[in-house]
């Protein structure tokens, strides 16, 4: 009649936990203070701005990536307990 619904949470926490990992080797915020100190001609100056803009957005997705990581994690839990509950029913 109805099919069974329910999540694997041994996967589950080991793929969260390897997104988790994959999120948190990305390092950017290092290179936000580069400057030209030797040049001031216009296209570097322009694509150092560039990159350093470019490296602001890849910081912001990384946050948000880290907070996704967080609710997906929550969902899973959600998900486990809502299980867990209609089993015992």
């Amino acid at each position: 009649m109805g099919k069974e619904v329910a999540i694997n949470m041994e996967v589950f926490e080991s793929n969260v936990s390897s997104l988790k990992a994959s999120a948190e080797a990305l390092l950017f915020s290092q290179h936000k203070s580069y400057t030209l100190e030797k040049t001031n001609i216009a296209p570097f100056t322009k694509d150092l701005e560039q990159m350093i803009k470019a490296i602001e957005l890849l910081d912001r997705y990384k946050t948000l990536l880290t907070q996704d990581i967080q609710t997906l994690k929550e969902v899973g839990e959600t998900m486990r307990d809502t299980d867990e509950q209609l089993g015992k029913k």
